[in-house]
């Protein structure tokens, strides 16, 4: 087994549609697990932008029941640390989506361990 720290999204700017911004390799959690370890959110716009955030299971269409930050106003200029999303663990296939309530003024970054 191995365990490989990683960046599992750089802070690029997020879109207002939905956006996958990781997938867990493999197909199940026997063939990988991912561990987030950090998120967070920085508004670089004037006004509060609402983001959501979803750890959906690979394959199934995305629902609320998969939804970890729920319409989060980030403030203006403001950095969010996502508290929910630290110690989730996603297996193979497994993806993190977004959707923000608006375009290229959001963005993301987002650490974990894959473990192989």
């Amino acid at each position: 087994m191995a365990i490989t720290p990683k960046i599992l999204y750089a802070q690029a700017l997020i879109t207002d549609t939905t956006q996958t911004l990781y997938t867990c390799p493999g197909t199940s959690f026997a063939n990988c697990a991912t561990v987030i370890d950090s998120c967070s959110v920085t508004n670089t716009s004037g006004l509060p932008v609402a983001i959501n955030i979803y750890l959906t299971v690979g394959g199934d269409a995305l629902a609320n029941n998969y939804k970890i930050v729920s319409n989060r106003s980030i403030l203006s200029h403001e950095t969010y640390n996502c508290p929910e999303m630290v110690g989730q663990i996603i297996g193979g296939g497994d993806l993190i989506i977004t959707t923000a309530g608006t375009t290229n003024v959001l963005t993301v970054a987002i650490t974990g361990r894959e473990i192989t």
